[in-house]
């Protein structure tokens, strides 16, 4: 972050919303996680606008883009890039694929721990991840026409980057656009209920705060 490349702009928060049901407790297992609830997710109000540049765009916000398990899409952040290592100067980016929900809480992984407001990203070998200091972070993903969508927000993923078989774990933006619309203002058109996927989830979802 202290390595200039000339497109950075530098605009101060004015207000933070948190979702109102997220909540995280503080509460480490067995294993050196911590529990997490659902909703890991929050909006950033700025002080003045964001000035749109060649290399500073906006993208869409994910409203139900059929994206199947594989599809691979990108994620982007100045966290470190190994556990406890020291965050990076300039802006990384990495391709990964989509992970389904069956795969994600295979007994390997997250053993039904991820629930239907999360996506799973990342290779089953590991090697690609987010990793601390990446919270918030995009997971972005081009739909047709070449347009790109806002899929996912990093929240939270197994102690350690990159370990086999734990994948990234993202807050699925098209489960919060209601709450999004009803901040903002915005008139955001709503997926029909049936194109949001739900999945039996288990009661313990492991994190670390990414």
């Amino acid at each position: 972050m202290d390595k200039p490349e000339g497109c950075e702009q530098e605009i101060a928060i004015k207000k933070v919303y948190l979702h109102p049901e997220w909540d995280i407790v503080s509460k480490n297992t067995s294993n050196g996680v911590k529990i997490s609830s659902s909703h890991d997710i929050a909006l950033l109000q700025l002080s003045k606008p964001v000035h749109f540049t060649s290399k500073v765009k906006s993208m869409c916000l994910d409203n139900g883009q059929k994206f199947d398990a594989g599809k691979i899409c990108y994620i982007a952040g100045w966290g470190t890039q190994t556990l406890k290592g020291p965050p990076t100067r300039i802006l990384h980016e990495a391709a990964l694929p989509l992970v389904s929900h069956e795969q994600c809480n295979d007994p390997l992984s997250y053993s039904g721990a991820v629930s239907a407001d999360m996506i799973c990203a990342g290779y089953k070998q590991g090697g690609v991840d987010t990793c601390e200091g990446d919270s918030g972070g995009p997971l972005m993903c081009q739909g047709e026409g070449g347009r790109w969508f806002l899929t996912g927000v990093a929240s939270f993923g197994h102690t350690g980057c990159g370990v086999p078989n734990k994948y990234g774990v993202y807050t699925r933006v098209v489960n919060h656009l209601r709450w999004i619309s009803k901040v903002t203002g915005m008139n955001i058109p709503q997926p029909r209920q049936q194109d949001i996927p739900l999945i039996t989830v288990g009661q313990q979802q492991y994190a670390w705060d990414r």
